[in-house]
């Protein structure tokens, strides 16, 4: 017996919604993703059987879409840094060789 079924995916861009840099699984590389209207329509033999919207980041350049993220891990607008003067953030080359050295035995743990 065969079985028909289908699944078609339209995205709608919401207007003002967030955007943000991230890392997309697709892609491999930190693309912008923008908040979206996804909807999921499923048909068998032609017939639509169902749909189901959800609000979710969508990556720009291949269509990637994530889960949203919280507003705490989001921010609304960016926060600004504060310059660093060169003398507060100046380092020895051998204390940022002891940095490195130690990020890269907690990585590895």
């Amino acid at each position: 017996m065969w079985m028909l079924f289908g699944n078609k995916t339209h995205v709608r861009p919401v207007e003002g919604g967030r955007t943000l840099e991230r890392y997309c699984d697709e892609c491999k590389k930190v693309q912008t993703l923008v908040e979206c209207d996804v909807k999921d329509r499923v048909t068998v033999f032609f017939v639509n059987v169902g749909d189901m919207e959800t609000r979710r980041m969508v990556c720009r350049e291949c269509g990637e879409d994530y889960d949203l993220p919280d507003v705490a891990e989001a921010p609304a607008r960016p926060v600004p840094v504060a310059p660093r003067s060169a003398s507060a953030s100046a380092k020895t080359e051998r204390e940022l060789d002891e940095m490195l050295a130690d990020l890269k035995k907690k990585m590895r743990s």
